[in-house]
């Protein structure tokens, strides 16, 4: 067939769519535009070809607003009035538009009586096919209330057909007189709720269906869901399922109130709590569920905070519930991978003394003191404590402030204030006083019961630091000490009598003291004819000795002097002497241009730093703030402001811990005010202030940032300082170009800097080169005005020249770095460190970007194997000087032979103290001191540089900050130096851990590390010294002591001679008197550790299980390896070896865990295989089935170590494999007999007892239990299919349904149903969901092996569907 010719295209509208206008057709139709012939856009004009058509403007220029136009119409009244009847015409005419014409009305059927079997047949046909408008004809009449709900359920009437037929007999009811609809719903909701509550019993889940319905449908109110509530609350355990099921069916509707979410959420709780816990408290040891939940648990069984209801909980119930949890807790810990620890929680005293060593420990920098006082004194419990309570926390708490274990002064007045934020929150002037005569009483007993000499620490240094912490409890009004007189000469213990002799020494001192401290300051005690009128300006070359720091000879008698002399020097002599030291000349014509006025301070910076010094070495804090404070109101000089900030900063903890934090930030902003009013703003004070975090300074950031901008000022006033040396003239000509203001250069600021920098660090360079003053005089002023100017620099920027550093130095070739450091220079050096000390570069930039970076790059060339060449070798030599001077502050040294100034050396302090906390730079500092370890072990032995290294590392060990940061956290420390920077070799593992060894040393317990012959006796004697004088304080410090001795002995291969006085061990040789053999030091002394330590039970497993853990991996393998021995040859076990096991399993790689689980299996198998073997032992073991129990348990406590891995292992290999394949392998072999092995351990008498050994029949039932649900579904399938070939008999008859619980594969088959629907099921595949023949698919169990139907749930708003709803199965 031909097809038909195309036709021409021919534009025609859409179809179905009208015109804009029917008369008009030019306005076309909505959204259609067709193009026209001779339009605009499809004429070829010439620019329509070169630039494409655009569109004409409307108006080719705006001259005026259309606004001006319609402003005037707008404004008439008339005009509004007009513009409104249009407005409402419109919406009229919209309104009509959208009107539908009206329908006939819906006509209600009419119900008609009808007899019973009539009205049974319409029910059938309702709940049949039958169209509802042919029964709509003859509704029955009668039927409502529970009759109809009743009738709908029998018949089993499809849920949309019940509802029509509701709402029929509903309209004709509310139809009648005296029935409205609020009433009907309102009477229906009750009809329904009294219907439900009585099916409830039936558990058809029609009901609840229906009532989803008939709720959607607008049948039933809110009420329906406050009486399922109600019924929910008050139904039995056997109907709490249905009503749940009611609840999850209207959830979204209770989302909707918070009330009824509010109630729901109580009743659910209510029911966890009464029902299930108490019912079957086995069921929640599940530790994966319990870690999450646990929590909430607590809150609902033991505090009971979030049930709140009338019902009031009898006392035996409440602690019914309490054991019950308790006990769970306990089962669930034990399969918990991150257990607690359990030091200081194994009695009330322990417990009590962690929870105090863990509150104090809290106390640092920034404490919220009123917080920390509330918690350890407990201010706001509804139980305050008791006094004998009270009087044990004061104890510890001083005790705290003067034990070695903890670091810091500012404890003493972290005492005083803790102290005194108690006793002030007292309202009462009574509980205040009482309060008081506590505190005193409570003082007085520690010092009574306080045994000094005893505690690791010099007697007399111990009663300085006891002086210290009373004498500031005395200064605050908390401690009386004419009352302890008076109790002493009470007791007899201080008699009475007047001492004639009269000794001089202390004023000997004082003498002493005061002349030592006259000669650093000559100017200030100097008498002159003209008392001066500004301070003093030191001459750079005569005042230089005077700058430096005190002798050593000095420094130690200053510190070695009574207390009560430095005290006396300072508060009645030396502070008195610095507030007189004014300027008392009033304001003439010869001194108007001083910048003092009368009244103030005369101290320049080198004469405070020296007071500051004095005050520092007497650790006289509160002289020391008295000073800081005073100078900065009473003094302009600028040098001065730096070193003030540097002081506060220094000792800023303490401050807090005196309560004078707020004291001092009010001292610096009255002062930044009192500069900003002249217009001389220190940027060092607005620094600090902006970086202090406090809450009241909020709301004066933004002045301070404003101070900061405005200090950017040019830099000019230190280059007439550097004129006066000839030297320097020619060098800095050329550079004095840059002298200009940086605020021209805000788009560049960094580029400008960096210029600036590179210019005069070459002009620094080629001085120092050229320099050959032995003495450094010259030098040092030189390089000090540098200082200066860089610091100007510092100001004039935010982030100082730290980025300009870095880029300095990353953009120095190989060449330049030759040239730089590769001459001996010490003055090169000082200006780093100057760079430092005027805050220009940060210490730890500094010691990351250039120490560390050419230290890598040296040890990288020893490494290959090269020797370092002789500009290599300066280089090394320069930055190990270099580091001393920033870290050690040591200028001293004979290798450097360069005494830094007080001001430098406080600075630099400053600066190390402050980097001790952050964790970037220890890991910077390991790293520095890794290197020059390799770099020491690898260079000539011969060659100088070794000593200077070596020289280093011992001094660093023993520098303050470091000390004071291993005593705070060693772990940290021991992390970065030893167990990140493993894979060194053995001789730079040995110096780096003999840095961490002197560190935590204390001259009472010390292991020379140093030699390399050390004797067995001596470790052990170590070790014995670790775990004798192991406590709560000091649990940290043992542990990496531990790990310390234990990398030493790891390290050291030499055989060593094993003899009976070297080791407690009774090996055959000792017995049989052979002659003592040779074993390596290593094996020795881990024999030792679990023989005399561990299995003789003297010292806690969990205070040892602590020591381990986090031991390296070497270490706890050949402790693991030993403990295995042990498990072998020991039958009983102490308590408590899991928790060590434990700690050793940790880093240990999965095969030894399984290795681990296999061994512990065999073990299990022979004492149940062998049981009287044991009969060697009966004069031991009077019963022998204790000792069976104990040695089963304790094994299987191990097991539990090894079952997380065990399960994943497994689920992993039949995952992988096929199923047949997965039987041979071992883990799978393993885990079928360790479940054959448990089930049995289930069923022997000796561990259940018949119900007396409940204890451990529940860890071995958990142990199951756990193992069956870590394991995957296919895995557990698989092996659930072995365990049924084995018979296990002997099931405790008193505990059989606990067991049939866990295991229902070891029972029989059940037969349910009758007849022909008879079936035979397995429980465990219907629990498991699987197939028939045990396969792996998850189908589910036929329900209509219970004769039950199955109905589809509803949605969220239910429409109206098919009648066929609902699908029965018969």
């Amino acid at each position: 067939m031909a097809q038909p010719p195309l036709q021409p295209y021919k534009l025609q509208p859409p179809k179905n769519l009208s015109s804009l206008h029917k008369t008009s057709a030019d306005l076309g139709y909505p959204d259609f535009y067709p193009p026209k012939p001779g339009q605009d856009e499809d004429l070829m004009t010439a620019e329509n070809v070169q630039k494409g058509f655009s569109g004409a403007f409307f108006v080719e220029s705006e001259s005026f607003s259309v606004q001006d136009m319609m402003i005037d119409e707008i404004r008439d009244p008339k005009g509004l009035e007009n513009l409104g009847e249009f407005m409402t015409d419109i919406m009229r005419r919209k309104h009509e538009i959208n009107t539908f014409e009206e329908s006939s009305p819906y006509e209600v059927p009419n119900l008609v009586w009808m007899h019973a079997d009539r009205r049974d047949e319409w029910l059938r046909w309702l709940a049949g096919n039958s169209p509802l408008k042919k029964l709509a004809e003859s509704v029955p009449k009668g039927v409502d209330g529970i009759t109809l709900l009743e009738l709908v359920t029998q018949h089993r009437v499809p849920l949309a057909r019940a509802t029509w037929f509701t709402k029929i007999v509903g309209i004709n009811i509310m139809n009648t007189p005296h029935n409205s609809t609020q009433e009907y719903t309102k009477t229906w909701s009750h009809t329904f709720h009294s219907f439900i509550q009585k099916q409830s019993r039936e558990y058809d889940p029609d009901n609840i269906l229906l009532a989803k319905w008939q709720f959607d449908d607008g049948l039933l109110d809110q009420r329906i869901l406050r009486l399922t509530l109600d019924n929910l609350d008050q139904a039995e355990h056997l109907n709490t399922v249905i009503w749940l099921w009611f609840v999850q069916q209207f959830l979204d509707e209770f989302q909707r109130s918070r009330t009824l979410m509010r109630l729901l959420i109580e009743i659910i709780l209510k029911k966890l709590q009464d029902t299930l816990f108490l019912a079957t408290p086995d069921m929640f040891v599940f530790p994966v569920c319990w870690n999450t939940y646990k929590d909430l648990l607590r809150c609902v069984f033991v505090e009971n905070n979030s049930v709140k209801t009338d019902v009031v909980i009898p006392k035996n119930m409440k602690r019914q519930m309490e054991r019950y949890y308790e006990l769970i807790r306990a089962r669930n810990e034990v399969f918990d991978k991150e257990k607690p620890e359990m030091i200081g929680k194994r009695n009330a005293q322990e417990l009590q003394q962690s929870r105090i060593i863990q509150i104090l420990d809290k106390v640092g920098l920034h404490t919220d003191y009123n917080s920390i006082a509330a918690e350890y004194f407990r201010i706001n419990s509804k139980f305050p404590m008791l006094e004998k309570e009270v009087s044990t926390h004061i104890y510890w708490l001083c005790y705290w402030a003067v034990t070695k274990h903890r670091a810091g002064d500012y404890r003493i007045y972290s005492v005083s204030t803790i102290i005194d934020t108690w006793k002030n929150a007292a309202t009462k002037v009574e509980e205040k006083s009482q309060r008081q005569t506590t505190i005193q009483n409570s003082l007085m007993e520690f010092l009574d019961s306080y045994l000094l000499g005893c505690n690791g620490i010099c007697e007399k240094d111990e009663c300085e630091i006891i002086a210290g912490l009373f004498g500031e409890l005395i200064r605050n009004g908390h401690f009386s000490h004419q009352r302890y007189l008076q109790r002493l000469i009470a007791r007899g213990d201080v008699l009475p009598e007047r001492v004639i002799t009269e000794d001089t020494s202390d004023q000997d001192e004082y003498d002493s003291m005061v002349e030592k401290i006259k000669a650093k300051l000559p100017h200030m005690f100097s008498k002159t004819e003209n008392e001066p009128d500004a301070p003093t300006v030191d001459d750079p070359v005569s005042d230089m000795p005077l700058a430096l720091n005190f002798d050593n000879e000095t420094i130690e008698f200053m510190r070695n002097v009574t207390k009560f002399c430095q005290i006396k020097v300072i508060q009645t002599w030396l502070l008195p002497q610095i507030k007189s030291f004014v300027q008392n000349t009033p304001i003439g014509l010869h001194n108007w241009r001083s910048p003092t006025q009368p009244g103030s301070s005369l101290l320049n910076a080198r004469q405070f730093s020296t007071i500051v010094k004095v005050i520092e070495l007497a650790k006289d804090y509160n002289s020391l703030l008295d000073l800081l404070l005073w100078v900065l109101e009473n003094s302009m000089e600028k040098c001065l402001f730096q070193s003030i900030i540097d002081t506060l900063k220094r000792h800023e903890i303490v401050w807090d811990a005196m309560g004078k934090s707020e004291q001092v930030l009010d001292a610096l902003m009255k002062k930044n005010e009192q500069l900003r009013d002249k217009r001389e703003i220190e940027i060092c004070i607005v620094k600090y202030l902006i970086n202090f975090t406090h809450d009241s300074l909020n709301d004066k950031n933004e002045k301070l940032e404003q101070d900061l901008q405005s200090s950017t000022k040019a830099i000019s006033r230190h280059h007439s300082r550097l004129d006066d040396y000839s030297s320097m003239k020619q060098l800095i000509s050329s550079v004095k170009s840059l002298n200009i203001d940086l605020r021209l250069f805000q788009s560049d600021v960094e580029g400008y800097l960096y210029k600036m920098f590179e210019s005069y660090i070459n002009i620094i360079i080629q001085y120092c080169n050229d320099y050959a003053d032995e003495n450094y005089t010259e030098g040092r002023i030189v390089l000090s005005i540098f200082g200066d100017l860089f610091k100007e620099i510092v100001d004039v920027g935010t982030d100082g020249l730290n980025s300009v550093f870095k880029k300095w130095i990353k953009n120095l070739s190989r060449t330049d770095e030759d040239k730089i450091f590769g001459n001996e220079n010490i003055l090169l050096l000082f200006f780093f460190l100057t760079l430092v000390a005027r805050h220009s570069v940060c210490m730890d930039i500094m010691v990351k970007h250039l120490c560390e970076k050419n230290l890598i790059r040296l040890t990288e060339k020893l490494s290959s194997q090269k020797q370092l060449d002789l500009t290599e070798t300066i280089e090394c030599k320069n930055l190990a000087k270099l580091l001393r001077l920033l870290i050690l502050q040591d200028g001293d040294n004979p290798s450097i032979n360069l005494p830094l100034s007080m001001m430098e050396i406080q600075v630099l302090k400053s600066h190390c103290e402050a980097l001790s906390h952050n964790k970037d730079f220890i890991v910077i500092i390991s790293t520095i001191f890794q290197k020059l370890a390799m770099i020491e072990c690898l260079i000539d032995s011969k060659d100088p540089i070794v000593d200077i290294l070596m020289q280093l590392r011992i001094d660093f060990s023993r520098v303050e900050w470091f000390r004071q940061l291993c005593i705070i956290n060693a772990e940290r420390v021991y992390d970065h130096f030893v167990k990140k920077n493993k894979g060194n070799s053995k001789e730079v593992e040995k110096r780096i851990l003999d840095i961490i060894q002197t560190a935590l040393g204390d001259d009472v317990n010390k292991l020379d590390v140093a030699k390399s012959t050390q004797m067995t006796s001596d470790y052990i004697r170590y070790l014995k010294v670790i775990f004798s004088n192991i406590s709560l304080w000091n649990i940290q410090k043992s542990r990496i002591e531990f790990w310390l001795c234990m990398d030493q002995i790891m390290l050291i291969d030499s055989a060593i001679l094993r003899s009976p006085s070297t080791s407690t061990i009774k090996a055959e040789d000792d017995i049989t008197g052979e002659l003592a053999k040779k074993e390596s030091l290593k094996n020795v002394v881990i024999d030792w550790f679990w023989e005399e330590i561990i299995l003789k039970g003297d010292v806690d497993c969990d205070f040892l299980s602590n020591m381990i853990r986090g031991i390296r991996e070497d270490v706890s393998l050949e402790l693991f390896e030993k403990g295995l021995q042990i498990l072998s040859r020991c039958t009983e076990l102490i308590s408590g070896i899991e928790e060590i096991f434990r700690s050793l399993l940790f880093p240990l790689n999965v095969y030894k865990k399984i290795n681990f689980c296999d061994a512990l299996l065999n073990q299990i198998n022979k004492i149940r295989e062998f049981p009287y073997d044991l009969n060697s032992m009966r004069t031991q073991f009077e019963n022998q089935d204790n000792v069976y129990v104990s040695s089963i348990i304790s094994r299987v406590k191990l097991l539990v170590l090894g079952a997380h891995v065990l399960t994943s292992r497994v689920t992993e290999v039949v995952t992988e494999t096929k199923r047949d394949s997965a039987r041979r392998i071992m883990e799978y072999i393993l885990i079928e007999g360790l479940f054959v092995t448990l089930v049995n351990l289930l069923c022997d008498q000796r561990i259940h007892f018949n119900g007396g050994g409940c204890t451990h029949f529940d860890l071995i039932l958990d142990l199951v239990s756990f193992l069956l649900d870590e394991m995957g579904k296919n895995a557990r399938a698989i092996i659930v299919a072995e365990l049924k070939r084995y018979k296990f008999d002997n099931i405790p008859a008193i505990w059989g349904n606990r067991i049939k619980r866990v295991l229902p594969f070891i029972f029989v088959q059940e037969t349910i149903g009758e007849g022909e629907k008879s079936h035979t099921i397995d429980p465990w595949k219907m629990i498991e969901g699987l197939g028939e023949n045990d396969d792996l698919t998850s189908s589910p169990i036929d329900l209509s092996w219970y004769n039950s139907k199955v109905y589809p749930r509803p949605n969220k708003r239910l429409k109206r569907v098919d009648v066929n709803i609902v699908q029965q199965f018969n």
